[in-house]
């Protein structure tokens, strides 16, 4: 407990009442990270996997300015106990990993959240952000939480250090009930101990001649795979590109689409001083964040209830819907990922926590920053092979029904539900969640 004593002492505000209010976020929260996650460490409180790391094209035609995605094989992860809920599962049937938080853990706390080290993690530096008080995982995140976020992501100076990430909804991908968002910091590379940063960002040196609009050339291709497709969308999206400049100074930009992503998203650009934009950007105060987001929610919620309506139609009786659509139709919460960097939000929705049989591979909402995760060379190797978009289409939900009555034709059974996965390439085991997130 006396690294988060220590962050406390120097970050916090005393109460007129002469007790500690919670911490604000300041520079010296990062080096409070490394410092907790070294003692941590050495008292066996968290466990680093080390891991190595492919790129591969993410479309089937690579060119020099193709993005890409990384595929990170991690062995040790097979060892890691597998947590999990379903659409049946319950607040309170299993003890909450997070309440009360691990002293060893816990980097500093904040009125409505702690922040505590990931027990399991393949990235150094990996932290999540977890309800002080109960709530459910899949409950939307409130605007002093996303704007929460914004300030812990602008620890890392350059955009695509780090990343954020939620997972709402059973199908999204998410191990623990209890509400926790995740920040990682993003390696290009293999992973070392003493590593915190990318070795390549993009919009390091943003250009200063007015440009609005990143280009394939100006994203390097070891950068966050997310910002990569951003960045080729905007060079071959004129729609796309033209609602990206008039977010630029908006206080809540609206939600965009990209035609070259092929499942359901909404895309948030969030202004700040390395877009290259001439206009400045509203102050951080006032960009009404919350409202994009549910504008973002709001907007792939729509289009997957007119995907159904239509994958509906497509399929008169006898033919059955598929489980997930059936299970939406009558009512279920939308499960969906969210993804945030410092000047980008995405928000896409799930139909499955897992790819097709026969792989079924789990996939969080990493999966959708680009980033796929394997236990063994042949589970990368087959995900490399998949591609990412594919793997995004299996658990996402594609912009064009056909591409799920294809899979229908090809697998009859895809109605029904198999069995869940652990998000890293394997098949899950059902267990009580008695440890902290992947």
């Amino acid at each position: 407990m006396a690294g988060a004593m220590d962050l406390a002492s120097s970050t916090s505000t005393p109460a007129t009442d002469g007790s500690t209010m919670a911490a604000q976020v300041t520079p010296a929260l990062r080096q409070q990270i490394r410092d907790v996650t070294q003692r941590a460490r050495a008292a066996g409180a968290v466990l680093f996997y080390p891991s190595t790391a492919t790129w591969h094209p993410a479309a089937t035609t690579a060119t020099a300015t193709a993005p890409r995605f990384q595929v990170r094989l991690c062995p040790s992860l097979g060892s890691k106990p597998v947590g999990g809920f379903t659409a049946q599962s319950r607040p309170g049937e299993t003890p909450s990993p997070f309440l009360p938080p691990d002293p060893a853990s816990l980097v500093a706390s904040f009125d409505e959240w702690n922040l505590v080290l990931n027990k399991y993690c393949v990235t150094p530096g990996h932290v999540l952000l977890t309800r002080s008080t109960y709530a459910t995982q899949g409950e939307p995140l409130s605007s002093a939480a996303l704007r929460l976020v914004t300030q812990l992501l602008a620890l890392w100076p350059r955009e695509g250090d780090a990343v954020a990430f939620y997972n709402a909804g059973w199908r999204s991908g998410a191990s623990v009930l209890h509400q926790h968002v995740q920040i990682m910091p993003f390696l290009a590379g293999d992973t070392a101990d003493d590593r915190h940063l990318a070795a390549d960002a993009p919009w390091a040196t943003a250009p200063s001649n007015g440009a609005t609009t990143p280009s394939d050339a100006a994203i390097p291709s070891t950068a966050l795979p997310l910002l990569q497709w951003i960045a080729h969308g905007l060079t071959h999206d004129a729609a796309a590109a033209a609602a990206w400049s008039r977010a630029a100074t908006a206080t809540t930009p609206a939600p965009i689409t990209f035609a070259t992503l092929p499942f359901v998203h909404r895309v948030v650009r969030l202004p700040g001083p390395c877009d290259g934009a001439t206009t400045p950007p509203p102050p951080a105060a006032t960009l009404d964040l919350g409202a994009a987001y549910a504008a973002a929610v709001a907007g792939i919620t729509a289009d997957v209830d007119a995907y159904v309506a239509a994958l509906a139609r497509a399929l008169p009786p006898p033919a059955a819907l598929p489980a997930w659509a059936q299970a939406r139709r009558a009512g279920e919460a939308l499960s969906y990922n969210v993804v945030m960097t410092r000047h980008v939000l995405l928000v896409a929705p799930r139909r499955a926590s897992h790819t097709r049989a026969p792989h079924r591979f789990g996939v969080n909402a990493l999966g959708f920053a680009g980033m796929l995760l394997g236990k063994e060379p042949a589970a990368c190797a087959t995900l490399a092979s998949l591609g990412i978009f594919r793997v995004l289409t299996e658990v996402g939900v594609p912009t064009a029904i056909e591409t799920e009555l294809a899979e229908l034709q090809a697998t009859p059974s895809a109605v029904t539900l198999p069995p869940e996965t652990d998000g890293c390439g394997g098949a899950a085991r059902r267990e009580s969640a008695t440890h902290h997130a992947p």
